[in-house]
């Protein structure tokens, strides 16, 4: 039975470790109307992993200069060494997601923190109700630092364009791609969202591509 010490060591703490992993959450791609999101703003999870990641580094070396003093086998140490670093890199990866994560949110909520205190006019169209608002390109694949100009169109009745109202931008993800008040999207990072332009209670949006600068 000791010889499989290490290997059910192992499948224990992987499977109690990873807060980064269980507990971190990222801005969602199409958050609902763009208008609220929850994810994760604190880097508690992450910093947990890195710091059990390196006591499992010291015990796996403090294991191997006595393992029967810990109740294992003599020839057990360098198995002890190699449980730590795998257990170690798995909470670095662990830290490393949480901590992209969390970023990423921090971004997103200080982005929309900026939209909400200078917010874009909405105004409806006069003499027109307008039934659906489209913005083009529909899709667009762009890389990182690219700028890129979408536009949106108001439409009545009978597809008749409506006078242009105001239109209030946003983005599904501001930590991927930003939209400013006249629809300059700037991308900042690989990944997917959705653009949308707001008349009134009338939404249209489109899909960017950011992909990795060359």
């Amino acid at each position: 039975m000791r010889r499989y010490t290490v290997l059910l060591s192992l499948l224990f703490v992987l499977a109690l470790e990873g807060c980064s992993l269980l507990f971190t959450k990222g801005p969602p791609v199409g958050h609902e109307q763009m208008q609220y999101f929850t994810c994760s703003e604190s880097n508690t999870a992450p910093v947990i992993d890195l710091v059990i990641g390196g006591l499992d580094l010291i015990g796996g070396f403090a294991i191997a200069s006595d393992p029967e003093a810990y109740g294992y086998a003599e020839d057990q140490g360098g198995s002890a060494i190699a449980l730590g670093v795998v257990q170690a890199a798995f909470l670095g990866v662990s830290a490393g997601i949480g901590f992209d994560r969390v970023k990423k949110c921090q971004a997103a909520k200080a982005a929309w923190a900026a939209r909400q205190a200078h917010p874009a006019p909405s105004a409806a169209a006069p003499g027109m109700a307008i039934d659906s608002v489209s913005i083009s390109p529909a899709t667009v694949r762009a890389k990182v630092g690219e700028v890129v100009q979408v536009t949106a169109v108001a439409y009545g009745g009978g597809r008749a364009v409506a006078p242009q109202p105001a239109f209030k931008w946003s983005s599904s993800n501001d930590a991927i791609a930003w939209v400013t008040p006249s629809g300059l999207v700037s991308p900042l990072a690989p990944g997917t969202v959705v653009i949308a332009a707001n008349a009134g209670s009338i939404v249209g949006v489109m899909t960017i591509v950011v992909t990795s600068a060359p």
